[in-house]
């Protein structure tokens, strides 16, 4: 049988009761996180940050294609700013959580999308009268009278 020391309690320090100054100061700093939204994020120099539904496997797959990757931060050391921080080193809020990937792939990715969409709006009167010719409709251009 083994006698183990008696455990003593310890308490904390007494703590000083902060002036109205520190209290104000304190308060406006809390008033000012408040005011910011919960996925507000300042990626590291070179990344792009993304919020996605970490339910949508669909969705998460699609981002991994495109060169997407989870977020998985050094809780000692972050690279990142956000909220939501796991012990896993991701970051989680609700049901998202926060994708990276580099800013120069993020803006390829953009220029790509922009392009597409410019060309879709530039090749639709073209393609549809392609259509109709195919079709045996006829097609017509009005030429609008000015106002």
């Amino acid at each position: 049988m083994s006698t183990t020391p008696p455990i003593k309690p310890v308490s904390a320090e007494q703590s000083t009761p902060l002036t109205l100054a520190e209290k104000k100061i304190r308060f406006a700093e809390l008033r000012k996180s408040m005011g910011k939204s919960q996925i507000e994020v300042t990626p590291p120099a070179g990344k792009t940050g993304l919020w996605a539904r970490k339910g949508d496997t669909r969705e998460l797959s699609r981002l991994e294609w495109l060169g997407y990757h989870i977020v998985h931060d050094d809780p000692k050391k972050q690279a990142w700013r956000a909220s939501g921080l796991q012990q896993d080193g991701t970051y989680v809020v609700g049901d998202v959580i926060l994708l990276e990937i580099d800013t120069w792939i993020y803006e390829m990715i953009q220029e790509d999308y922009q392009e597409r969409s410019e060309a879709q709006r530039t090749n639709a009167k073209a393609s549809f009268k392609e259509d109709a010719e195919r079709q045996g409709a006829p097609v017509f251009e009005v030429s609008r009278a000015p106002r």
